[in-house]
């Protein structure tokens, strides 16, 4: 479960990088600045592209568990549930790290929504 752990630490930092790139296209869309758009939706592919595989290694490494143990990750990353019981600090970091990425990626996808309304003249 480290390995899921740091893993899931990686995409967060990936997803607040995407995050960042978010903001920096909406300067960039505002001041008419193609060039610095089109360099900043490059970087936005590849963090997205990051994103994907980073999401693969945790599906690869849950898929490496014992049954009982994979059974017991999908219960702690399923942000939705109330119910879950942590049986250790690592599961609670988990579950933690992953609805905060969870919570990021909700925002990175209202700036996008934002941004996309603003080009529509909406």
């Amino acid at each position: 479960m480290d390995k899921i752990l740091e893993t899931l630490k990686n995409r967060h930092k990936q997803v607040d990088n995407l995050m960042a790139l978010t903001k920096e296209m909406e300067k960039s869309i505002v001041a008419n600045d193609m060039d610095s758009l089109g360099a900043i939706l490059s970087m936005r592919k590849k963090s997205m592209d990051n994103i994907d595989g980073l999401n693969l290694e945790i599906r690869d490494a849950i898929e490496g568990l014992e049954q009982e143990d994979k059974d017991k990750v999908r219960q702690i990353l399923d942000v939705e549930s109330e119910s879950t019981i942590f049986s250790n600090p690592l599961e609670a970091n988990i579950y933690e790290t992953n609805k905060a990425t969870l919570s990021l990626v909700q925002k990175v996808i209202a700036l996008d929504k934002e941004i996309n309304e603003k080009m529509q003249g909406g």
